[in-house]
């Protein structure tokens, strides 16, 4: 009999220990380097791999300010939803980022976009470490992360694990054009894009093209200043699109036009209902640099696409189609094979000794 129970008590330790560590989820976090072998200034994609799940987390990151200057820190598409800090500038050579939301993620891809500027020839190297207590999943479990360094794009790709090809870039230099469009606009004090002297339009595109070679090593992309704005433009759109769907809040973009439409009794998108849609996108948390440079009529047409877009799935039917097994479940699993292992000997033994 005790050899059944120490049997017993072995096999409860055991598939105890393997519940505890499917609890805690494993991620990786490594990096790409968006612009490869482009000296002076580049992006890097920081992408979280193997996620299960995470609700918020914070990494620590820490360079020599010899090699690089940290120029910003900006979110990746698996952060576009939620509380997103950095505390960049508070010290020399490092600095943290917070993010945080109100359900589970499970997507992979990536979670913060550095752009750096390279400051020597030299290959040099950022650390990545993460805090446990600020990284955890939709049941405040802890989520383990095996954080890989990042490293220069310079160096080959058998020196650095944590270089990728499979990244879709397009995202990343789309939003950081954007960043840089809009510095420059601000920068000269335009508010309008149209109708400006000049003077001021040879500037701006002579340092939209300066930023655009320094990073991408493309000499002359703009054109005239007409280009400049088109581009702008079209880019603003597209973001608002994406930005929209990844406000804080349950909605989806459709869904907020819905209830606007309903709520002021109008069936079509025009001009007029603008304002009071800005206002209502506004207070979900979107930017407001779309109102500064988009008009009326182009707000309009952005509306009236995200007016035609589908509703996004609830967190309910994303669990439904998950196959990532909740920890929960697996320990009721195991304590009922333990129950019926355990009934099985009580029966058994109860026999033998009726027996005897």
């Amino acid at each position: 009999m005790k050899k059944i129970i120490s049997l017993f008590l072995t096999l409860t330790i055991l598939i105890g220990n393997i519940v505890i560590v499917n609890a805690k989820s494993v991620g990786t976090v490594s990096a790409d380097v968006i612009n490869q072998d482009i000296e002076g200034e580049q992006l890097i994609s920081v992408n979280i791999e193997n996620n299960h799940g995470i609700m918020g987390y914070k990494l620590h990151f820490e360079y020599d300010v010899n090699d690089i200057e940290m120029i910003s820190v900006q979110k990746g598409e698996v952060t576009q939803k939620g509380n997103f800090y950095d505390n960049l500038g508070n010290k020399s050579g490092q600095f943290d980022v917070l993010w945080n939301y109100t359900s589970e993620v499970k997507t992979n891809g990536s979670i913060v976009v550095l752009e750096v500027k390279c400051l020597t020839d030299e290959p040099f190297e950022i650390k990545v470490s993460y805090s446990q207590p600020d990284t955890f999943n939709g049941n405040f479990e802890d989520v383990v992360l095996t954080c890989n360094n990042i490293y220069s794009s310079n160096q080959s790709v058998e020196d650095n694990e944590t270089t990728t090809s499979s990244t879709d870039k397009r995202p990343f230099v789309i939003k950081w054009l954007i960043e840089i469009l809009t510095r420059i606009f601000r920068s000269f004090d335009i508010i309008s894009l149209a109708d400006v002297e000049l003077e001021k339009q040879y500037l701006v595109v002579k340092e939209a093209n300066r930023r655009v070679e320094e990073t991408f090593g493309e000499e002359n992309y703009y054109a005239d200043y007409d280009a400049v704005v088109t581009n702008y433009k079209s880019m603003l759109q597209e973001q608002m699109i994406e930005d929209s769907e990844s406000l804080a809040t349950s909605k989806s973009s459709a869904q907020i036009i819905k209830e606007y439409k309903e709520k002021n009794n109008i069936q079509t998108i025009t001009t007029d209902d603008v304002p009071g849609l800005i206002k209502t996108f506004q207070n979900e948390g979107l930017d407001t640099v779309y109102s500064d440079y988009l008009n009326d009529e182009e707000l309009k047409v952005t509306f009236m696409k995200m007016d035609n877009g589908s509703v996004v799935k609830s967190d309910v039917e994303e669990r439904k189609t998950d196959n990532y097994m909740n920890p929960i479940l697996v320990v009721g699993l195991v304590i009922g094979i333990l129950l019926v292992i355990g009934g099985f000997i009580i029966v058994k033994r109860r026999k033998r000794i009726e027996n005897e």
